[in-house]
């Protein structure tokens, strides 16, 4: 899946039921993130990945680790 315009789209059902299932998965940490009054922080909100960034819909490779790690060194900088 890839983003255009703000919108999601998909290549095939695959792709889609990837999808839905890593935004499910989003919701779920924010929520419980907030319920526990952490720093939350959503990456699938905040970032853009490619898709060479993945090896699959979860796990980062070094591309899309390095995108994850500067992001967070600079929103957490201050904070730690």
């Amino acid at each position: 899946s890839f983003l255009v315009d703000g919108r999601t789209l998909v290549r095939n059902g695959a792709a889609l039921n990837e999808r839905l299932a890593l935004t499910m998965f989003n919701q779920v940490t924010m929520a419980t993130c907030r319920e526990a009054g952490g720093i939350c922080i959503d990456l699938g909100k905040e970032l853009v990945f490619a898709p060479a960034d993945f090896d699959d819909y979860v796990h980062p490779l070094p591309s899309g680790s390095r995108k994850i790690g500067e992001f967070l060194a600079a929103r957490l900088g201050g904070v730690l």
